[in-house]
């Protein structure tokens, strides 16, 4: 099933999981970690339903450390590792199915991850009614997956990928979604799906010459705001059905637009955009490639 299909399962998933039950008062802890053992690659996926989950690079020789706090009247989490496979799975989910209903707003529950920086990850990450503050830069990403309900995240690189990443993948439901730093991802392909809200990408941080990228937005009710930074080679290709959109700083050619300097750039980005309804506004901004 596609990543645009699952949007809508997905965000009446999480805005289940908001309502009015009162907060949780059953707290218990939970932590987990392993050193690099030789591994060649890493999968790492992760489902949690309320509250905060933050992953980031980890420091020193660990594959992984996790910790968790959580409500053990509703939830039961689960750190699985798979030595054979060289999996971890985490889970942060309710024991019953449905009648559970809670804003990450008013619950201390957490999810916090650090990944190694020497160890090929792939990532699938699933999270509902959660605010996420993911920093993905430093960790070697080959793909990942990002599918959110309800929540408000923001996903940042930081430092350079070490590696080329095949592609990245974000399907965000019914809230905004920031993703900060993207020249640092040295991703091939970039898929942003929105649903309901408002989506922020900047393209700043720097860019591989080594690596072509082209990305994909799909949006559907929300703004789409993207941060390039001058210099970048950019082509736009945009197919409009009520959304507006500035093509300050652009030059259009036929049906597309292009940056100034488009062809003396020595770092080109195409950009694929299909807006429904909102307006796909533009910054420009200093940033080095």
């Amino acid at each position: 099933m596609s990543l645009r299909r699952l949007l809508p399962l997905a965000t009446a998933g999480a805005l289940l999981l908001m309502s009015d039950l009162a907060t949780a008062q059953t707290w218990q802890s939970v932590s987990a970690s392993r050193r690099v053992h030789g591994e060649k690659r890493l999968r790492v996926d992760v489902e949690f339903a309320v509250g905060t989950f933050r992953l980031r690079p980890t420091e020193g020789n660990a594959l992984y450390h996790a910790d968790i706090l959580y409500d053990a009247e509703f939830f039961e989490p689960r750190i699985e590792y798979d030595a054979e496979r060289g999996r971890l799975d985490l889970r942060v989910t309710p024991e019953i199915e449905n009648g559970l209903d809670l804003d990450y707003d008013d619950t201390d529950q957490h999810l916090t991850v650090e990944l190694s920086r020497s160890v090929p990850t792939v990532l699938e990450l699933k999270f509902g009614a959660a605010r996420a503050e993911l920093d993905l830069g430093g960790i070697p990403l080959e793909r990942a997956e990002i599918k959110t309900g309800a929540s408000e995240s923001v996903v940042s690189f930081e430092e350079p990928n070490p590696i080329a990443c095949d592609r990245l993948e974000v399907g965000a439901g019914a809230a905004d979604f920031t993703l900060t730093q993207l020249g640092n991802a040295r991703c091939r392909v970039i898929e942003v799906a929105g649903g309901i809200g408002d989506v922020t990408l900047d393209f700043t941080g720097q860019w591989d010459s080594a690596v072509d990228t082209r990305v994909e937005i799909v949006m559907g009710f929300g703004d789409v705001n993207l941060r390039l930074p001058i210099g970048l080679g950019i082509e736009v290709d945009i197919d409009r059905l009520f959304a507006g959109f500035e093509g300050s700083g652009f030059v259009k050619r036929g049906s597309r637009y292009f940056s100034h300097d488009y062809d003396g750039a020595a770092q080109k980005l195409r950009l694929d955009i299909k807006a429904a309804l909102g307006d796909v506004n533009v910054e420009w901004v200093e940033g080095s490639f």
